[in-house]
């Protein structure tokens, strides 16, 4: 009897069963495949080299930027400087030769003024374009000392340039002044929220 008694199961109402449920606010277990190894390596390495390059060059400052937007900004304006400059000296130097050649259509075989220099002003409203004077490479039908004198090169240059011109002579040499409209834009700057209510 004893036996039998001890071996069947009963109920008891009197003891608490406690039954484990999961912490909705704890994360569930993740399941996903970990790389190891090089792999794991691989994987974080961009990471790496972006922190350490960040180490390396941390964010400029305002003033920093500024300066370098400055530099870019002045950088583009003598890349430009450069390339009008040969354009409107090529002009100019092919319509001095047409104007004591009036039948001159080809210029190839005939010689051309050469300019030494080509510069410009801090605001890039002018392009200063340098002569060579050099007896061996001046053009015999070029008269240095009647190209600021005479106005009507002057008038042919601009005419034929499509802004206006000035020649000058000093002790740098005989210099040609071009006079452009001023177009780049202004540096940018950071526009704050302050800036934004004050202009409601």
């Amino acid at each position: 009897m004893g036996k039998e008694r001890s071996s069947t199961s009963r109920q008891n109402y009197h003891k608490k069963i406690e039954i484990p449920v999961e912490d909705p606010d704890k994360p569930s277990t993740d399941l996903r495949w970990k790389p190891k190894g090089i792999i794991r390596r691989l994987k974080y390495l961009p990471g790496k080299i972006r922190n350490f390059w960040r180490i390396l060059r941390p964010p400029l400052t305002d003033e920093e930027q500024e300066a370098l937007d400055f530099t870019r900004e002045e950088k583009l304006k003598d890349k430009l400087c450069n390339q009008e400059g040969r354009r409107y000296g090529a002009r100019a130097a092919t319509k001095l030769a047409q104007i004591h050649n009036p039948d001159l259509n080809d210029t190839r075989h005939t010689k051309l003024i050469r300019w030494t220099m080509i510069t410009r002003d801090e605001a890039f409203s002018k392009i200063i374009l340098r002569m060579d004077t050099d007896p061996k490479r001046l053009p015999p039908y070029v008269l240095v000392s009647r190209l600021a004198a005479d106005p009507a090169y002057t008038d042919d240059l601009a005419a034929a340039i499509g802004l206006p011109v000035k020649w000058s002579i000093g002790l740098e040499g005989v210099t040609l002044t071009i006079y452009r409209p001023v177009t780049e834009p202004k540096a940018r700057r950071k526009v704050t929220v302050e800036d934004l209510a004050s202009n409601d």
